[in-house]
């Protein structure tokens, strides 16, 4: 059918034209209307915008929400909420969560959750934003941040996978073998790895039939696997690592040159050893191999030999394996012997009898048979290629001449990268270990090149220490890029693009190392500039706001890194490599004649870094008045002169010496505890054991017993793991098929099916519960003697759950369970973490015979654990300037002392004369002003120091010695003239006549070479005379050699420190201060009791007593003081040092000698304690005023040492007093208000001390009443904080409840609050010490006037109290309504309806109000706490005073019953209580027309006291408790239930007479006089909770009435 529509796609209001006629598209009015979005056929229609709508309520009272995002186009609503209200950490039990909305179908889903997200309602999460599916979020408290919106709700579980700016990564690749075996798994050290920097070329080999034979011999240092083969220098050293059955390799006379002729020897354990002696795809060839071998190329000795080097004819290499006279090594006295005379080869064959096989060829022509000689001889190793090996895929040319590096990069699951890590050391060691071997030095000094100055490494496998191995749960890593870039080149290149999978991490073998193995292997792809320069991620550290604008987001209001310190206490020195040993480059040494500068950087976890931080000591002096050591260091000369172990030397290193622990604000807050191993006084057996796990170093068996259960071992509940390390890290064994277990004595044992080699590690662990959770047990076996001090009641403080510890295989590992074995004294506990913790905590004592490592006696040793603090500095890096640069090495065919003519000493000592050959004559330029007669003798502004001189040969063949190191003076020699020969000595001649030149003193002398005149500092060089003509063929005379001189070098005038390879955990390095030095260097500082509350008074101890510490060890000699105080501004990151708040804490001495704590003390502002104030409030702010930077100065032995520490004040929630459960009301008929009196207005005739409301006051121990200066605390931001009402409960009498808003205990729906009640204001009492001060924080609570609000029962309202920081305290008050509402009155209520009413009002009776006479029939209520007494009088009344006068009487008769009013009796109250029969009578007479009769008392009510209970439970006056009740009470004397009071005359009144009846009540028993003597009656304008009437029938009459009362039927 046809649809008629008008669409609105585009329109406009229109009021002018008549609807009927409006056109297409325009409208009258679209009040709450929108075009819809549909793209279907409605599309342009209008539609009804949606109201809102409440969908949902948590019932959590405590929980804010702090930021929302609405995606309106899927309609998901992603909000925060949280119910921390504090500036300080959030607590592990506080709740944090991101969720979100689905309008669509009206779900509500949790995102992430956990404690670590750290909000708070302090905070709100104000910039938000979502970019596809990436939803950005930022409130100025944490980290920008980011989630994944369609991740699950396990997804995200710490910080590194949320924040904006990626986790950074920390240590440099390195080229040492992170994975090895070490001697100790449980004192590892560097010392002992093995370098993967080798030379990966193939060998050349040349075919003998079936095989391929390497053609020289095997010159390996290392195993396959990458572990170092011992070097025997001394032929004891020989005997002993063979007699222990090590293997062992030498040169031949210990000459590396040997090497580079004839190859390496090696005893039989080298050749058999397991790791393997050939390289990878090569083999010893064994006995038949050999056999096999000499029978294809023949038996002909001399087809096999090389054609020189042996001392007989030499061979004709007719197959091509060029065997060489290598010479053997015996191990008996000989030692060294047969070299140019024969070699001998090592077979694969096994060892027999201490024997094994061995080929030999000598200086004859046969091949001896295959024998048999010690193992201990040393012999070459020739090796064939095995079958289907393919060979090495890189290019042995690619880096020969290169310095290259690497880094790496991470790749995220959200395809952003990290920064690129620090890069390595060069991948260079230089051919032959950098010595001039043979005639090296010729070559040198002919050529001007070293030629072996070339890399010899061309592969090399990079070990990569990842965060921990489960990178991709734990950082969500997907992949990781090998970067490589060269010295002389500024692009970053990716090697190669390494997927991060399940794969990925099994080849990490159960550590967090990764290998990549580089292979010469050229680059894929080069890195953006932009990405090269990039330091760290542009995120700031906090923001208050962000905005995206296209894919991007912007912050703003931000703090954009972390204050760093002014300096640190370190001092740079220069150390022999010896000091550590980073066998990866045995040929590296610091450059000498250089100034180094040494900085540090710090930088947090996702790499938000310092600038260069120097050295407190810079510009200081000493006592003598020199310098201090500092960051500046000079690498002088080495004054090594030639003593035979140039070779041997390790090289210079920069060592940076730190003298106290990096105590800023750390990622890892320290809390030390060190234990004291003295025998006699420190801790008795002590001990820190591991139950998970047990290391072996094998020694070549099968079984291992360990330490662990056999129990635990077993359990269905744990996990048992069985572990070989062969070299490459963890591989995991399995049960049955590789290891059986055995019980030896409760103690598990692990029997392998076949030995485990010697050298191999085994790894036996244990993980408890299905949690896989690793179990640690510490200690010791005395109470008196303790772990630590007083460990039983401390050690909570560093042993509890959520602590962190050092792991093995993670930066951090968690602490899930602390229990003390011993709960009694707790001298012993047991602890689970979720990894592995680092070995360095583990030690035990001897008696225990456990694998960990005893302690020193007599030692103190240092250990930690640690609170995360994610926005603190995470590692240093050391940045290193180098002033002076460039330079050249000029390598010279010797130097002359003094000038180079005949029989002459001229300057001698002062001069140096210098041939200048090849591109020596560009290191040494020539000014272009000539200076000599004939214009060709130049000048020059070179300066130089020598380095190497030559020397008289002295050694034997080939064993020459021809040079020696030089040590220069600290002022280089000038160049002071530059020509030829003759252009220097222009008038001189060749003749050997004294005083011409002496042609041998000049390399090359016939080709007029340039020579160069030196002033020099030094003697250096040889004599002239000592230069004589070369002996027979020679091209040069004997004592030319080479020399060596440096230019100097280019000072630059950059200041830039260049980034090294040295990184390191902060926490990593201050263990390492702890435990080293002699000076103080830190303290016991306990970080757990840093936070203190301002609920504490002055004079509060915060710390506990601590004691400085000299290497971990506590020294008591030491006095300590504070120096200064500050406060931290986090919006600015910086120290404000406008206060100094050093007089509000002291320095005071601890309980034992030596020790000292910190207590609060009273400040001039805030005298009795502290506060923690709002954001307003600068002066007392707790996130900026409230932390505190204490220096503290350690002053001994004459010097002084500075420690920084933080104390955080908290702030503590607010306090409630004056609480009362009854309240008082009152209700206004004609207003729909009323107003329920809970506020410092005070009620009726009473003082301020009557006041009824819940008082509220700041949480400080200071009170605000008693303490003027402190008034201001109490001072609540009302607008925002102060009192609010959350919830509330009404109760009827039947015990039915209605919940209003958040209530405790409520569930299902509520009403909204606003229904019931309503704060109406907030004001403070007064303060009674100052008036003009405030007092506590008042409400006034004022009630919506309803029918629910006027029933008779309970009514309960939650209040919240929240101070200006958001720290909250609730408490209940409420009122019963005809309890509260009337207390303090005495009510009465005139029945209106029954047989017997004639009307009347509250309190009187009058004739005039109805025709006949009137009753009075009601109930009377005291519900005031003592007695009242109720009275009744008669009247006559006449318009005037001249009436006639005739006999009227009134009388006003009382009628009562005692069925309610406990012990009186009708007509007699004196004694007791209830109501009198009786009648108060008025006779009218002429003299006075208006005369009161008097008051008769007719009841006496007992006073109404319950108790808050019955108060809460609504009683009222007139009930007695029954078996419902929750006390016991009678209060039926308190009310008259049932009263008749009749109106009577003996005779008519005439005229205008009428009669008049009134009640009233005093508080004694006094009979009044005149009307003002008694109370009135309050007028109750509602309905007070009476009785009900007995029955509609009851007729009243001047007499009792029969069955009317009602005390029966009193509920």
């Amino acid at each position: 059918m046809a649809e008629i529509k008008n669409s609105f796609l585009k329109g406009k209001m229109n009021q002018d034209l008549d609807s009927r006629i409006l056109p297409k598209g325009e409208y009258r009015e679209a009040n709450n209307l929108s075009l819809s979005r549909s793209e279907g056929s409605d599309v342009g229609a209008l539609e009804s915008i949606l109201g809102n709508l409440k969908i949902g309520n948590t019932n959590d009272t405590n929980t804010k929400i702090i930021g929302y995002f609405v995606d309106d186009s899927t309609g998901f609503v992603y909000y925060f909420r949280t119910d921390h209200h504090l500036v300080t950490e959030a607590p592990a039990n506080s709740l944090h969560q991101i969720c979100s909305y689905n309008s669509i179908n009206n779900t509500i889903s949790v995102l992430v959750e956990g404690s670590w997200l750290n909000f708070s309602s302090q905070n709100q999460v104000i910039g938000l934003n979502l970019i596809e599916r990436l939803l950005f979020f930022t409130d100025n408290r944490n980290q920008p941040r980011k989630i994944n919106i369609e991740k699950p709700l396990s997804y995200y579980t710490n910080e590194d996978q949320i924040s904006v700016a990626k986790f950074a990564p920390v240590f440099s690749p390195e080229y040492i073998n992170l994975r090895s075996n070490l001697s100790n798994n449980y004192t590892p050290s560097l010392t002992n790895l093995p370098s993967t920097m080798t030379n990966a070329s193939d060998l050349e080999t040349v075919p003998a039939g079936i095989y391929e034979v390497s053609d020289s011999n095997l010159g390996v240092k290392k195993y396959a696997n990458g572990d170092p083969i011992t070097e025997a220098q001394t032929l004891a050293g020989w005997n002993t690592a063979s007699a222990a059955g090590e293997g062992c390799f030498a040169y031949y006379d210990t000459y590396i040159g040997n090497e580079i002729t004839y190859g390496i020897l090696y005893n039989k354990y080298a050749v058999i050893d397991p790791r393997g002696l050939a390289p990878v795809g090569f083999s010893v060839p064994s006995d038949a191999d050999w056999a096999q071998i000499i029978s294809t190329s023949g038996v002909d000795a001399n087809s096999y030999k090389s054609t020189t080097l042996w001392a007989t004819i030499g061979g004709t290499d007719a197959n091509g394996l060029n065997i060489k006279p290598a010479g053997i090594r015996e191990a008996g006295a000989t030692d060294f012997s047969s070299i140019t005379t024969e070699t001998r080869f090592w077979t694969s064959s096994a060892v027999s009898s201490g024997a094994a096989s061995y080929v030999a060829f000598d200086d004859t022509n046969t091949i001896p048979v295959t024998t048999t000689a010690n193992v201990n001889q040393g012999y070459s190793v020739r090796v064939i290629k095995d079958n289907n090996y393919n060979g090495w895929n890189g290019d042995p040319e690619l880096i020969k001449d290169k310095f290259v590096k690497f880094s790496y990069r991470f790749k995220f699951d959200d395809n952003e990268y990290s920064v690129i890590a620090p890069f390595s050391q060069d991948v260079f060691i230089p051919e032959q270990q950098g010595e001039f071997v043979n005639d090296d030095e010729t070559q040198a000094f002919v050529s001007t090149v070293v030629e072996f100055m070339q890399n010899s490494i061309n592969n090399a496998v990079l070990n990569i220490k990842l965060p921990c191995i489960d990178i991709i749960n734990k950082y969500k890593i997907k992949g990781i890029e090998i970067i490589f870039t060269e010295s002389d080149r500024q692009a970053y290149q990716v090697l190669e693009k390494i997927k991060v999978n399940s794969d990925f991490i099994a080849s990490l073998n159960y550590t967090n190392i990764y290998q990549y193995s580089y292979q010469s292997t050229k680059p894929i792809n080069t890195l953006p500039a932009f990405e090269t320069t990039r330091v760290y991620d542009k995120v700031p550290v906090r923001a208050l706001a962000q905005e995206s604008v296209g894919n991007r987001i912007l912050y703003s209001n931000y703090a954009e890194s972390y204050d760093a310190p002014l300096g640190l206490d370190y001092h740079a020195s220069v150390e022999n490599k010896d000091n550590q040993q980073f066998i990866e480059y045995p040929q590296h040494s610091l450059k000498q004649n250089r100034n180094y500068q040494v900085g540090v950087v710090l930088a947090d976890k996702y790499g938000r870094q310092t600038d260069i931080i120097l050295s407190n000591y810079d510009g200081l002096l000493d006592v003598n008045g020199d310098p201090q050591p500092g960051s500046n260091v000079y690498s002088d000369y080495n004054t090594l002169q030639f003593t035979g172990n140039v070779a041997s030397w390790p090289g210079d290193t920069l060592a940076v010496n730190f003298q106290h622990p990096i105590n800023t604000s750390n990622y890892a807050e320290s809390n030390y505890y060190s234990v004291d191993f003295n025998a006699t006084t420190g801790a008795l057996d002590p001990f820190f054991e591991s139950d998970s796990y047990h290391y072996f170093t094998s020694t070549g068996v099968t079984n291992f017993v360990s330490v662990l259960s056999y129990a635990d071992a077993t359990s269905s509940s744990n996990t048992l793991n069985v572990f070989v390390n062969e070299g490459n890290g963890w591989v995991l064994k399995e049960l049955t098929t590789d290891y059986i277990i055995v019980d030896t004595s409760n103690k598990l044992q692990v029997n392998f099916l076949s030995s485990i080699p010697a050298g191999f590690n085994v790894k036996i662990e244990i993980l408890f519960s299905s949690e896989k959770l690793y179990k640690y047990r510490a200690g010791s076996g005395s109470t008196s003697r303790p772990l630590f001090a007083n460990f039983a009641t401390t050690y909570q403080n560093y042993f509890a759950a959520g602590r962190k510890l050092s792991g093995q295989y993670i930066d951090y590992t968690e602490i899930i369970t602390v229990t003390p074995n011993l709960p009694a004294n707790a001298t012993e506990i047991s602890l689970t973490t979720k990894e592995e913790i680092a070995v360095r905590y583990l030690f035990s004592y001897p008696a225990q015979a456990r694998p960990e490592p005893t302690i020193t006696p007599g030692t103190t040793k240092t250990f930690a654990t640690y609170k995360i603090n994610v926005n603190g500095f995470y590692t240093y890096r050391l940045g290193v300037k180098q002033q002076q640069q460039d330079y050249y090495n000029v390598y010279l065919p010797g130097i002359v002392n003094g000038y180079p003519l005949n029989d002459s000493n001229l300057e001698q000592g002062e001069t140096g004369f210098i041939t200048l050959v090849s591109d020596n004559i560009n290191k040494v330029p020539r000014n272009l002003q000539e200076v000599g007669p004939l214009q060709n003798q130049f000048t020059s502004d070179e300066s130089m120091f020598p380095r190497v001189v030559n020397m008289i040969p002295f050694g034997t063949s080939p064993y020459i010695t021809k040079t020696k190191q030089f040590d220069p003076s600290n002022t280089p020699d000038s160049v002071d003239l530059v020509g030829t020969v003759e252009d220097v000595f222009p008038e001189l001649t060749t003749a050997t006549t004294t005083g011409d030149v002496n042609p041998s003193a000049i390399y090359d002398f016939d080709t007029k070479p340039y020579i160069a005149k030196l002033s020099t500092q030094k003697p250096i060089g040889l004599t002239e005379n000592l230069y004589e003509a070369p002996i027979g063929s020679a091209p040069y005379p004997a004592n030319l050699s080479l020399a060596v001189y440096e230019t100097s070098p280019f000072v630059s005038q950059l200041e830039l420190f260049y980034e090294t390879s040295s990184a390191q955990l902060i926490s990593d390095l201050n263990i390492e201060i702890q435990n080293e030095g002699d000076e103080i260097n830190g303290s016991t500082f306990d970080e757990v009791a840093v936070a203190f509350s301002e609920n504490d008074a002055i004079g509060t101890i915060l710390t506990g007593d601590f004691f400085p510490t000299v290497g971990g060890q506590i020294v008591t000699d030491a006095t300590c003081s504070i120096i200064n105080i500050y406060s931290y501004d986090p919006s600015t990151q910086a120290i404000d040092a406008s206060i100094n708040y050093n007089t509000r804490f002291a320095m005071v001495s601890g309980a034992s000698t030596g020790s000292v704590h910190i207590k609060t003390a009273a400040g001039p502002n805030d005298p009795t304690a502290f506060y923690a104030g709002g954001v307003s409030e600068n002066l007392y702010n707790v996130s900026w005023r409230g932390r505190f930077e204490i220096t503290l100065r350690w002053s001994r032995g004459g010097i002084n040492t500075n420690e920084t520490v933080t104390i955080q004040l908290q702030n503590d929630d607010p306090v409630v007093s004056d609480v009362s459960p009854i309240i008082s009301i009152v209700e206004d008929s004609t207003t729909s208000l009323s107003q329920i009196v809970m506020n410092n207005y005070w009620f009726g005739f009473g003082t301020q001390t009557n006041a009824i409301c819940a008082k509220g006051a700041n949480g400080s121990a200071a009170d605000p009443l008693t303490d003027p200066a402190a008034a201001n605390w109490t001072v609540f931001d009302t607008q925002n904080y102060g009192w609010s009402l959350e919830g509330a409960k009404y109760t009827d009498t039947t015990g039915t409840s209605i919940y209003y808003g958040s209530f405790p205990g409520s569930s299902g729906s509520t009403n909204p609050i606003a229904n019931i009640a309503e704060i109406t204001a907030q004001s403070n009492f007064i303060n009674l010490a100052d008036s003009s001060k405030p007092g506590k924080l008042g409400f006034t609570l004022t009630g919506v006037k309803s029918t629910s609000v006027a029933n008779a029962g309970s009514y309960d309202y939650y209040m919240k109290l929240t101070d200006n920081l958001g720290a909250s305290t609730f408490t209940t008050v409420g009122y019963t309504v005809g309890a509260a509402s009337y207390w303090g009155w005495i009510v009465n209520a005139p029945y209106s309806s029954g047989t017997g009413f004639t009307g009347n009002s509250n309190t009187s009776l009058d004739t005039r109000d109805q025709a006949g006479l009137p009753v009075w029939q009601g109930q009377i209520q005291n519900w005031n706490s003592s007695d009242v007494w109720i009275w009744m009088r008669a009247s006559i009344a006449s318009p005037s005073q001249s009436l006639s006068n005739f006999p009227n009487t009134v009388e006003i008769s009382g009628f009562g019953s005692d069925a309610l009013l406990g012990t009186g009796t009708v007509g007699n109250i004196s004694t007791g209580y209830g109501i009198a029969n009786t009648t108060s009578t008025h006779t009218n007479n002429s003299s006075n027309p208006v005369i009161n009769g008097n008051y008769v008392l007719i009841a006496r009510l007992k006073g109404f006291n319950p108790s808050n209970a019955q108060k809460a439970e609504g009683v009222y006056p007139g009930q007695k408790s029954d078996t419902s009740s929750t006390e016991t009470y009678d209060w039926q004397e308190s009310a008259i239930v049932n009263a008749a009071f009749e109106m009577t005359s003996s005779t008519s009144l005439s005229g205008n007479s009428y009669g008049l009846a009134n009640l009233g009540y005093t508080t004694s028993n006094t009979p009044p006089t005149f009307s003002f003597d008694v109370l009135p009656f309050e007028s109750a304008n509602v309905t007070p909770p009476f009785y009900p009437i007995n029955g509609a029938s009851t007729v009243w009459t001047t007499t009792v009435p029969s069955g009317g009362f009602l005390g029966a039927d009193v509920p």
